[in-house]
């Protein structure tokens, strides 16, 4: 209103004139705030009619917005905003568009794991992770809107949750009659178990079973049947009365390869009598070698074992190839380089060995050179062509049986959950996860001649020939050009008596016929000679282990 001023008060003293003057009102905002550099704006708020407050889009020289006052903004869908415009000294002060959140990460039973977050926002994806024994509904989950209006708030689409893992019905229930405490039993459910006139049970104070946390990666899901008074796995309840029972461990896996017929062959030939046996022999062969190369790679250091176990075709319970499947035949018809699946199921010597070998199938590596030891070793015995090979991680089961296992009527169950396993073949929908899906490994034919690849697979196919528990009778002739089996240091005579070990070649002779192929198998298949007998064929094999 004025300034200060200073009068006399006497001969040597002043004084400040009074009234003293007032500070007049601060500058007001004379235009709406600038809002073309904000992201996420939406538009200005419109006050309520009647209503005090003013809108920013009415700031005008003439009607400016008054110091300490405010207006209001609103933000996108999914953002908000952190204040209103206010005006201070003339000037706005700034102001931002927030992401909403969709509250904690932390869900019944599980967490969200978003990445670079603690807890969603908008825009956010994020993994559910269930506790063990429970298995997510979905897998993963956004945190984003449904709708356009300005600061509608986020939700999690799809919606997370983690429910009990299912346990299903009790696999071993040969000669059991069981009771459930729900139809559809899932974690902490229970089951009571009696056996049927004839069954005797294994262990009385295992008739009572309770669903629970999985310990052990045996089978599929993250729950299993245990006993209840110990919590440990349970197993087959009811035998056959004064039978013995056996337990089998087995790693069940599953392989997908593109196979190429050789010229003028079918698969209605090759998938019936002698031709199939000559090709299932070979698929035993491939397995049992490439298993023995992640088994020599992986578990020869490990703590629990004194060295690592060694696989024969013997131990090959069985081997299924989709393209021999009958409804998949079409008689007289070739099928060219055509992707087909493998299944097989292999005998392991004890739990830890199979649970070894799974965790190590598990790695996209191991897998691939499984997968090449695996298109090596067909390539040389079957007389198909194999590319594109891949391999899924395989799944540990247990079997029981009562006698030899040599009949269906031997098996009595199985822990992979889903498959009804029949010596001999797989019935009903396998569970061993396929190959095209997440964590499978495939290789192609240039990968197959990598120094650092092969170097395992001779390794393993010298321990299938002459490791431990293998009976190998390597008997020396005038060697035949009968399959890629060929003896190591050959130049057309005879064979170096102190070298008896076979060699896998990876190189395809262009010569080579089916025929040819399918006549060295014979030679795989008869039995071991006596010193007395004499053959004109290059290698014998024969397994001791049943």
């Amino acid at each position: 209103s004025g300034d200060f001023v200073c009068t006399v008060y006497d001969r040597y003293f002043g004084k400040w004139a009074t009234p003293y003057p007032n500070c007049d009102e601060p500058l007001g905002c004379s235009t709406p705030p600038v809002v073309g550099f904000l992201p996420g704006f939406a538009q200005f708020v419109q006050p309520p009619i009647g209503s005090s407050a003013r809108s920013c889009t009415s700031v005008t020289p003439s009607a400016p917005l008054k110091h300490g006052t405010s207006c209001g903004i609103k933000c996108a869908a999914g953002l908000k905003a952190n204040s209103s415009f206010e005006c201070r000294v003339g000037r706005f002060l700034p102001v931002e568009c927030a992401l909403q959140g969709c509250g904690s990460n932390y869900i019944p039973y599980g967490r969200l794991d978003c990445n670079k977050v603690v807890n969603p926002v908008t825009g956010s994806r994020c993994a559910v992770i269930c506790e063990k024994g429970f298995t997510s509904v979905v897998t993963e989950t956004n945190c984003s809107t449904t709708s356009d209006e300005p600061e509608s708030p986020p939700a999690l689409v799809p919606f997370p949750k983690c429910i009990p893992s299912p346990c299903g019905k009790f696999a071993y229930d040969e000669g059991a009659q069981i009771e459930y405490s729900s139809p559809n039993p899932v974690l902490r459910d229970t089951a009571t178990a009696t056996c049927l006139p004839g069954y005797e049970p294994l262990d009385g104070g295992a008739m009572k079973l309770k669903c629970g946390v999985k310990a052990q990666p045996i089978g599929v899901g993250n729950a299993e049947w245990q006993v209840e008074l110990t919590g440990k796995r349970a197993g087959l309840l009811c035998r056959p009365v004064g039978k013995e029972v056996r337990r089998v461990v087995v790693l069940d896996g599953t392989l997908t390869a593109d196979v190429q017929l050789s010229a003028g062959d079918t698969w209605s030939l090759l998938c019936a009598g002698t031709r199939w046996r000559k090709l299932a022999e070979s698929l035993a062969v491939s397995v049992s070698v490439a298993l023995t190369t992640i088994s020599t790679a992986t578990l020869s250091n490990a703590s629990s074992l004194a060295k690592a176990p060694t696989f024969t075709a013997e131990d090959v319970r069985e081997t299924v190839l989709s393209a021999c499947n009958s409804l998949l035949q079409q008689a007289g018809q070739r099928r060219l380089a055509t992707e087909h699946e493998i299944r097989y199921s292999v005998r392991i010597p004890d739990d830890s060995t199979a649970l070894g070998l799974r965790e190590a199938m598990v790695s996209p590596a191991k897998l691939e050179t499984f997968a090449l030891a695996f298109a090596s070793v067909l390539r040389q015995t079957a007389g198909v062509g194999v590319s594109n090979v891949r391999a899924a991680p395989p799944v540990v089961g247990v079997l029981f049986f009562t006698g030899e296992e040599t009949t269906t009527t031997d098996m009595l169950a199985t822990t992979t959950t889903g498959n009804l396993w029949v010596f001999g073949e797989v019935a009903a929908a396998a569970t061993t996860a396929s190959p095209s899906a997440s964590g499978a490994s495939s290789v192609d034919a240039s990968f197959l001649e990598r120094p650092e690849i092969l170097g395992p697979i001779l390794a393993g196919a010298a321990l299938l020939c002459c490791g431990g528990g293998a009976l190998v009778v390597c008997l020396r002739r005038k060697r035949r050009k009968l399959s890629r089996v060929e003896p190591s240091g050959d130049d057309g005579g005879d064979e170096d008596e102190d070298d008896p070990k076979p060699r896998f070649d990876v190189e395809e002779p262009a010569e080579e016929s089916p025929a040819q192929l399918s006549q060295a198998l014979e030679v795989l298949r008869e039995p071991a000679p006596s010193p007395d007998d004499t053959y004109d064929e290059m290698v014998v094999l024969k397994n001791s282990l049943k």
